[in-house]
């Protein structure tokens, strides 16, 4: 998912913004920030949720704790308050995935990453 999430917002030279501060970094250089926070065994629904993870700076999703203020005001601008109310409330309901669920889930997620590095998922 990290992988995929930091390929659809970049540019076709691989730089991407951070959703938070607006810092511009390659790819490489930027996480995978999760709006709502799974645990450190992962595995919940919304851990892969795409709306729920997009790109940061180290500085926004580690030391700034996600740097939610700014990431929360960027989703709403992005995709409205409905969107962050249904995160919110999929937070919650703590949905964790069964290995036949992310079975599932890894031939679409690798789908996804080549269509992004070749230049057809990208959502700038």
């Amino acid at each position: 998912m990290s992988l995929f999430t930091r390929l659809k917002w970049a540019d076709t030279k691989g730089f991407s913004t951070c959703v938070s501060c607006g810092k511009r970094l390659h790819y490489k250089n930027l996480n995978a920030g999760h709006f709502i926070h799974g645990t450190p065994s992962h595995g919940y629904k919304y851990d892969y949720n795409e709306f729920n993870v997009n790109p940061q700076c180290v500085r926004c999703n580690k030391w700034l704790h996600g740097n939610l203020v700014n990431y929360t005001t960027f989703l709403i601008l992005k995709y409205g308050q409905e969107l962050v109310g249904q995160l919110q409330l999929e937070g919650r309901r703590k949905i964790k995935l069964t290995e036949e669920d992310l079975l599932k889930l890894l031939p679409e997620l690798e789908a996804k990453v080549v269509k992004a590095q070749n230049g057809e998922y990208n959502v700038i």
